[in-house]
């Protein structure tokens, strides 16, 4: 029962921590006091943290369908092709490389030749991307060491990203709100310092969508390198397998 109250690393990083940011971004627009300024006792602190928590997993599942699977995979490439020098999909390829120069640095050379010999040796000489990523993975996570880095930078990335969300759509919805209330006259006083933290949101929502993609490249890198290197006993097995 004690450990049904306890969460796991990854629920702190990607889920309680986005709701949190997300709990104060509502009280910010909406002029709210579940975070900011309330006052808790013991009671309504757990509810909040539990509330967090719930509006965390929501905010995840439109964090990965919009900043990982249509902006990183159709419009940037997904690590596994980048990493082997893939151009990104689709047009502007040179802006792309310009804004994401660290994204698109591809994987050291000899690393990249150990994977593909592996891979060869492993039935899959034509493995390539999305399906050479998930040949290595199922061989990288095998190795507890390697499975502990590729946890943790799995957590830095679903905390980055979710974040990226809650900031770019915090910025939105300042915005919106400022527009929707200004008079018809033009904007208020008090519309230059909301726009100013939209600013700020916006700023800090694209900073840690950089940061998501950092850890997103990182994950897969450990995902090959554990593959290219494998620990000695299963370097063993399998040149034992492969006469």
């Amino acid at each position: 029962m004690e450990s049904f109250f306890r969460f796991s690393d990854y629920e702190v990083f990607a889920y309680l921590a986005a709701g949190l940011a997300t709990l104060v971004a509502w009280d910010f627009v909406f002029e709210t006091h579940w975070i900011i300024g309330a006052d808790w006792n013991t009671a309504t602190g757990f509810a909040v943290v539990f509330a967090s928590y719930i509006v965390g997993q929501i905010v995840a599942w439109p964090a990965a369908w919009l900043l990982e699977r249509r902006l990183v995979r159709d419009v940037l490439g997904a690590p596994s092709r980048t990493l082997f020098g893939d151009p990104p999909p689709g047009r502007f390829t040179r802006i792309k490389l310009r804004l994401f120069p660290d994204y698109f640095t591809p994987l050291n050379r000899l690393v990249a030749e150990r994977v593909r010999a592996r891979a060869s040796s492993d039935g899959h000489p034509d493995a390539s991307g999305e399906s050479l990523f998930w040949t290595a993975f199922t061989c990288s996570k095998r190795d507890a060491a390697t499975c502990a880095r590729m946890n943790q930078f799995l957590k830095l990335y679903g905390f980055c990203r979710n974040i990226a969300f809650v900031g770019i759509a915090t910025a939105g919805a300042i915005v919106i709100r400022t527009l929707w209330h200004a008079p018809g006259a033009g904007f208020g006083a008090d519309a230059r310092p909301r726009l100013l933290w939209a600013a700020i949101a916006l700023a800090g929502g694209v900073a840690m969508f950089y940061r998501y993609l950092k850890f997103h490249r990182l994950y897969s890198v450990e995902v090959f390198v554990g593959y290219a290197n494998p620990p000695p006993t299963e370097r063993a097995s399998h040149e034992g397998s492969n006469p």
